[in-house]
Parts: C-alpha cells; structure tokens; sequence
C-alpha cells in the first residue's frame, strides 16, 4: 500500500483505495452516533452553516428560528480561503446563477440583479439599459472567492466584456458608499441586499442578458442532517419565500 520515493514513503493506489474505504467507513459510523443521538434527545442543538450568500438577511432569520427554538445555538463562518470542506458544515448557503437541480440542495430565493450607479450619472436617466452598454464603467465587487463575483463575472463575460474591477468589498452597505460616492458600480441584489433607490442610488434593470441569481442551500450527501438541522432548513425555506 506504501512507496518509497528518497527518504518519503508515500501510498500507492493500492493505498489510496484503501484509505478512501477507511474514510467511508469513519463516517458512516460518526453519522451512526449522531443519529442515535439524535433518535435519543441527546444531541446538541448546534447547527453550523457555512454562508457565502445572503449574510444580509441572517440575522433575521436566526432571530425568528431561535424565538421559536431558544436553546439552538449557530456556528457561522462566512470567509474561506483555499479549499472548502462541505462535510463540517450542517449546510452551506449560497448563489448560482442557474436554479439548481440537485437532490442535496433547495433554492431559497430567486431574485433579479441590477445595476446600480449614482444619480449623476450619464446613463441614469434610462430605467434599464443593455449590459454591453457599461462595458468601459468601473466596477466594485465582492472578493474573487465569493460567488456573487463570478455570477458578475459571468453576465459580463456573456455580453462581451470583462470587467473592470477597481474596488472590492464583501459588505453591501459600503458597496452602496462607494457607488455613492462615483468610485465605481456594481450589480445590485432585488432583495437579499436590502438596497433600494434613492435621491443618491439609481438602480437600473437589465434588458439582456436576464440578470439574476439563486440562493440556494445545500448539504453534504454523506452528512448526517439532525432534526434540529432539518427545522432550520425548513424554517429557512418559509422565511425566504415571504422577502
């Protein structure tokens, strides 16, 4: 099962199988545990979530969850770097950019994208413009590890251009200051954002391409979902289809 190369010894095939089986089967036996746990009201109400979509509309809804489930506690982590391994999280929420179809993930919100700039802009006087028409604009965007980025990236690359980023910020209300303030603009949410038009913003909708995203939540295949786990996830799927 083993190599030696210089003074390493490495597995060979024969080992990576067999310690793909090993790995199978520690976490067919933990998720044993936790069910029996479970079936037994002895596991904690913990849920873990890892969130690199919608961080505007949590607090609520952990709010309103926990008023009906006061002992559940939350383990949020929101920034990753590097790879991501899904099976230590209960659920991950997300955004693609098509609707998923996918047995281990649910669309909690479908919600159009649009264009936001400041009121003294040239094009603001339109209330919906091609996106090919701000291919020499300035952008703000989110962090090239964060969905909502690619999702940009993608609608732009689709009408024939590649953005041009020149500020970054994960963090909508600082987006809206920046576009504000004439640095910049950026795609802007319907509604997880909580952003809407004013004396300052301009938010334009887009003709084509259709700009819009999915939120979705989704949970590792090999997981074991507690009860606790799946009220949340229920819960979730209610409190967004009211926004």
């Amino acid at each position: 099962m083993f190599d030696r190369n210089g003074k390493k010894i490495i597995l060979n095939s024969n080992g990576e199988m067999f310690l793909k089986t090993v790995n199978e089967s520690l976490s067919i036996l933990e998720n044993g545990v936790k069910e029996l746990l479970d079936t037994n009201n002895q596991s904690k109400p913990e849920i873990k979530l890892l969130v690199l979509a919608g961080s505007n509309t949590l607090p609520n809804l952990i709010l309103n969850f926990k008023k009906a489930h006061p002992d559940t506690t939350f383990k949020l982590l929101q920034h990753v770097d590097g790879e991501i391994d899904y099976k230590n999280f209960d659920f991950c929420i997300s955004s693609t950019l098509d609707e998923v179809h996918d047995p281990f993930s649910i669309t909690l919100l479908e919600e159009e994208l649009f264009i936001g700039m400041p009121t003294n802009h040239p094009l603001a006087t339109k209330n919906a413009i091609f996106l090919e028409e701000i291919a020499n604009e300035n952008f703000i965007s989110f962090q090239s590890n964060k969905p909502f980025r690619t999702i940009s990236y993608s609608l732009c690359k689709y009408a024939g251009f590649n953005p041009t980023i020149v500020f970054e910020s994960d963090v909508p209300s600082i987006v809206k200051q920046l576009i504000i303030a004439g640095l910049g603009i950026s795609f802007i949410p319907e509604i997880s954002w909580g952003i809407h038009a004013d004396d300052s913003l301009k938010l334009l909708r887009v003709i084509d391409p259709v700009c819009k995203r999915y939120i979705n939540i989704s949970w590792h295949p090999d997981n074991y979902i507690s009860k606790y786990a799946k009220e949340f996830r229920d819960f979730a799927v209610e409190y967004y289809s009211m926004l």
